[in-house]
């Protein structure tokens, strides 16, 4: 990330926007790598200093409380509006800095939790973009790796990505969803990235690095869940992974993918899961993963060794090991 975007200033902390300390006003804004904004407003002015404070005081509460979201550059327009009349000038002074300077830092990084408010109303946790694709996310060009443009799908453009649920099988554009035309760039033929969005809406496609990634699907924003996977000619479901370099999904990701599926009719016995924790890997069933994850009970898994790359390898690979254990 460069100076333009986001400044890290701690392990978990990034800047998003600084303003000189001046005689009027002083801006800060910081967001860290769970989606949490955090901001302070000060003044040398102390008639406007004591009446910013106040109404800071309830914002700033009301920023803690909550993820990011659309409405904060509008309470920042509401401190503006309750200022004190005394002071024209100031007023024009600080209402500048703040329309401009903190919608601008707040509209940065809106785009990087867009969607943890409807997450956190529904009580699930997800996830957000990694913070080493958050340039991406802010760049209106969404570049990646210089000059390669990763393509962001509006809404209208998403829906031929996704996928219905009819009859324990997935469908894509009213026919059953095949994986074998697609291909991912970590796993090769076969295989297609998917994304769940906060509305449980599953999304899937190829994946081509530089150009379309987990976050094309769903233009940055949080998700429910991501991953890789494979499926039949008859749109079942074979093996499924946590695979995303864009937002690094852990297990409870997994869990909420699993348990959608479940709801929409899926046999989950049918199913492969490969779960990849940072450098290690392993598979079991999905079914028994999901249970036991719910009533903290064991479940039978097999380690795959490093050099088994893919989904694809690591299901061929799993296979032959233990399909009466998996399957």
């Amino acid at each position: 990330m460069n100076n333009k975007d986001f400044t890290k200033i701690s392990e978990s902390g990034y800047l998003a926007y600084q303003t000189n300390q001046t005689k009027s006003l002083y801006l800060r804004v910081e967001v860290t790598k769970n989606g949490n904004v955090y901001y302070k407003i000060d003044t040398l002015n102390s008639d406007l200093n004591k009446k910013l404070t106040q109404l800071s005081i309830q914002f700033f509460k009301s920023i803690i409380k909550s993820k990011l979201s659309y409405y904060y550059a509008d309470e920042a327009k509401k401190i503006i509006n309750q200022l004190p009349e005394t002071s024209k000038a100031m007023k024009a002074e600080v209402s500048h800095s703040i329309k401009i300077k903190f919608k601008r830092a707040v509209e940065k990084a809106k785009l990087i939790g867009r969607g943890l408010v409807a997450l956190k109303k529904q009580g699930i946790k997800g996830t957000i973009l990694n913070e080493a694709y958050w340039s991406e996310a802010i760049d209106p060009q969404h570049k990646l790796f210089k000059n390669h443009k990763v393509r962001y799908l509006k809404n209208k453009q998403r829906k031929q990505f996704k996928l219905n649920f009819e009859n324990g099988a997935v469908k894509r554009n009213g026919r059953p969803f095949d994986t074998s035309t697609s291909a991912t760039s970590f796993s090769g033929k076969g295989v297609a990235i998917f994304v769940v969005d906060p509305k449980k809406n599953f999304y899937s496609s190829s994946h081509k690095i530089g150009q379309f990634h987990h976050s094309s699907l769903i233009a940055g924003g949080a998700i429910l869940g991501a991953g890789e996977c494979m499926t039949n000619m008859n749109g079942e479901f074979v093996a499924i992974s946590n695979k995303s370099g864009h937002y690094k999904p852990n297990i409870e990701c997994m869990i909420n993918v699993l348990s959608i599926l479940k709801e929409q009719g899926i046999d989950l016995s049918k199913i492969v899961l490969v779960l990849l924790e940072e450098k290690k890997s392993f598979g079991c069933n999905a079914l028994e993963f999901l249970e036991a994850m719910q009533t903290k009970q064991y479940f039978f898994k097999i380690n795959i060794p490093s050099e088994i790359q893919g989904l694809k390898e690591s299901y061929e690979y799993l296979i032959s090991k233990s399909v009466e254990k998996l399957l």
